[in-house]
């Protein structure tokens, strides 16, 4: 007798076959497409596309849903449909070096041409890029990552509309001139500021690059940009702001320079905020021109993230991010690189974090930028944290939301930093504490996020008058938290309470929870909200001056069970 609990789809009709398989989420398709002997996904219409990473750790992304999903590649296979079209490759060029040749014939035969590719390596790569490029076929995006020789000589598709060059050592002025594409943006290049001047005089003539929508490279200095702009040009007021595109991605500029070509075509020039900062460090003159325009629109809407355990500053207030990272691997520096819509720099320092600090310290005394968000990691620079605390205490003063993590018992680094900083809105708490640890939080904070809440006892949260509070691995019983929601609906305690989020155990649990006077079944389908939400269970609660709540529990994908109540 065959196995009941297999079911036969493939002795389905074709048009059966096809309404099953137009159901499964892309990773149960692609798994069936794999592994059946049958050829049927000649017959589907799929509306995915494949992203493939070729590098340390394989893997292939499906894009085409609201998810993107990953397959991480071991020791298996994957079936590619010439009807799941390829759109972007990334390919680590010394991952697999004896096997580069081999992986683009595949990619020949078996890819229709590629939107966006991304090339890596660190070893010297002339001869794979050019096989690549002979080889493959690209629409639109080049991003090349690639150490390449000095004397490398890059020879552009025309199809190439888009091309992103990280290393760009090899890149002369020759070459600059005969790239043909609408994007172009360089790092690290050795091209000089009077072949900038003749690139820009020649597209001023029509004589090259005439198809150049937007351009990006690095300068050194305030002179630089005066010998590149020694040529017929109008200063806009500074007051004046402008929105352009970086690709699709809309942005605001104020003043600038332009430039006109001669059949009438206008370019702007103007500096990302990372330019800013480097070149307002140059001399005391192009600090205060920096802090004048620091008051002006967009420069005045950026804001600040401090990122204590990757050693991060990243100014955000714009579609662009732009992250200086620190490091004290010499290797790295200077490394810039690009995405489209992330910058991000890297600074080399024998100690990282005071680099840091003092690059941070800078750049708010100068733009007075705000800080928005700071990221602590307690036990990654354990012997630095009184000192980390103090510098925030002097310097930063405030915060909107704070992010404070531990592998370490954190209750000694945890109490100073929330007696030295101020946290104006957020606060996420995921370090190990002791069991008897008690937390003491001001009470202008308006939401607190506990992942490890193991020390948490029904008088803390009770005493937590927040608006947003989210429990993570509580010991709270069950019958203290049927406690918690009676008073709070008898005006006991936590009155400002909005969003009230804790783990329990089981359904019992909730059995339990929920024993509670004046209940109303909750109708799910009449929550537009709670639509989209596992949801087992729930009523509705008044409170004594007739504030009402939706209390329910929450199956999220991760299977464990959430007890929520929202107040409205």
């Amino acid at each position: 007798m065959s196995n009941p609990t297999k079911f036969p789809l493939l002795h389905l009709p074709l048009l059966a076959i096809k309404e099953v398989l137009s159901t499964l989420s892309p990773l149960d398709l692609a798994f069936e497409m794999s592994t059946s002997p049958w050829r049927f996904e000649q017959h589907l219409n799929l509306q995915y596309r494949l992203w493939l990473g070729i590098k340390e750790e394989l893997a292939v992304g499906i894009i085409g849903t609201e998810n993107i999903y990953y397959f991480n590649i071991q020791k298996t296979h994957f079936l590619i449909s010439r009807n799941m079209w390829i759109s972007s490759l990334s390919f680590d060029l010394g991952a697999f070096i004896a096997q580069n040749t081999s992986i683009i014939d595949w990619l020949k035969f078996h890819v229709e041409p590629f939107i966006s590719f991304s090339l890596r390596s660190d070893i010297i790569s002339d001869e794979y890029v050019s096989y690549f490029l002979n080889n493959m076929e690209v629409t639109w995006n080049l991003s090349l990552n690639t150490k390449m020789s000095d004397y490398f000589q890059l020879i552009l598709p025309r199809s190439i509309e888009k091309v992103e060059i990280d290393k760009s050592n090899f890149v002369t002025f020759d070459q600059l001139s005969s790239f043909d594409c609408e994007l172009i943006r360089l790092c690290n290049t050795k091209i000089s500021n009077q072949e900038l001047n003749q690139f820009f005089k020649n597209w001023m003539t029509s004589k090259s690059n005439i198809n150049l929508q937007t351009f990006s490279i690095h300068i050194e200095n305030m002179e630089s940009l005066e010998t590149i702009l020694n040529l017929p040009h109008e200063r806009v007021d500074p007051g004046t702001v402008r929105t352009f595109r970086r690709w699709i991605h809309p942005f605001s500029v104020t003043g600038g320079i332009d430039i006109k070509r001669d059949d009438g075509k206008t370019a702007t020039f103007f500096l990302e905020p990372y330019m800013e900062i480097n070149i307002s460090q140059t001399s005391l003159k192009f600090k205060n021109i920096s802090i004048g325009c620091s008051k002006q629109y967009p420069i005045s809407q950026y804001f600040v993230n401090l990122d204590f355990e990757e050693l991060s500053f990243v100014i955000k207030g714009t579609q662009t991010y732009f992250f200086y990272d620190f490091t004290s691997n010499e290797n790295q520096e200077g490394l810039l690189e690009y995405d489209d819509d992330e910058v991000k720099y890297v600074n080399y320092s024998e100690d990282p974090i005071t680099e840091l600090m003092n690059y941070a310290g800078y750049v708010m005394e100068v733009f007075s930028w705000p800080v928005r968000s700071v990221f602590v990691a307690f036990e990654k620079f354990e012997e630095r944290n009184k000192s980390i605390t103090d510098w925030l205490k002097i310097h930063v003063k405030s915060t909107e939301r704070c992010f404070l993590e531990g592998g370490i018992i954190s209750d000694e680094y945890v109490s100073y930093f929330l007696s030295s900083v101020q946290i104006t809105t957020y606060l996420q708490l995921n370090s190990k504490m002791s069991y008897n640890y008690r937390l003491n939080l001001p009470q202008y904070i308006e939401s607190i996020d506990i992942q490890e809440s193991d020390f948490i006892t029904f008088d803390q949260p009770t005493s937590f008058n927040f608006e947003y509070i989210r429990l993570r691995n509580t010991r709270i019983t069950n019958q203290e938290l049927n406690q918690f929601i009676k008073n709070w609906m008898t005006s006991k305690s936590n009155v400002n309470l909005r969003t009230f989020e804790i783990y329990i155990q089981n359904r019992h649990s909730w059995d339990i929870i929920t024993e509670l006077p004046s209940t109303e079944e909750l109708n799910v389908a009449m929550v537009p909200e709670l639509k989209k939400t596992r949801i087992i269970g729930g009523f509705n609660i008044k409170r004594n001056d007739g504030a009402m709540a939706k209390v329910y529990m929450e199956v999220p994908y991760d299977e464990n069970l959430n007890l929520i109540m929202i107040v409205h």
